[in-house]
């Protein structure tokens, strides 16, 4: 028991120590209403940051057909996204819930739901990973690729896991990024 608790200090201080050098960026992305975090596993390892970049934004782009109307869509109506594209073979999305008509008529679960099938949807047309890795369940029985975040700390632990590789964020894909102004 003691030697477990040796451990997990040790983990939470080298954490800590990592937060601290990317401290003003993590913050700022820490006040934004993120809601959801998708680990997108890619079927081909081996492209382009432009070939990466640009499949996400069709993601994103088709996405935001399905969640927004057209009404919405033409009043410049996006999702808040922070993505990163991690050693070229993966991509880690912040996504937040948008306040639109769709969402409006669903209660909380059927929200999560709703996004949830038709990101996958749109994962599985675009041929971007196996349906089976996004399917896997932890041992609570959730999903690890697709998660809600349920409060602030979940968030933060999740924006220190994308950025824990990178500490000048050169992993941000800049081009994507949509952030509430």
């Amino acid at each position: 028991e003691l030697e477990k608790c040796k451990i997990d200090n040790s983990i939470f201080h080298h954490n800590i120590i990592k937060y601290r050098k990317r401290q003003p960026l993590v913050d700022r992305y820490n006040e934004e209403r993120f809601n959801y975090f998708i680990t997108i596993p890619l079927s081909n390892q081996y492209q382009s940051y432009n070939d990466l970049t640009s499949k996400l934004s069709r993601l994103l782009v088709n996405l935001n057909r399905k969640i927004f109307t057209r009404k919405e869509l033409k009043n410049k109506q996006t999702l808040n996204v922070l993505p990163v594209i991690q050693k070229d073979n993966h991509y880690h999305l912040l996504i937040d819930e948008p306040d639109c008509q769709r969402l409006n008529k669903l209660d909380e679960e059927d929200r999560f739901d709703f996004i949830q099938d038709h990101l996958f949807k749109i994962i599985k047309k675009m041929h971007l990973c196996s349906m089976n890795l996004l399917f896997k369940r932890d041992i609570k029985g959730k999903l690890k690729s697709f998660q809600k975040l349920e409060n602030i700390d979940d968030k933060f632990k999740v924006i220190n896991y994308m950025t824990r590789d990178d500490e000048l964020m050169t992993n941000i894909d800049y081009e994507n990024v949509n952030l509430a102004t």
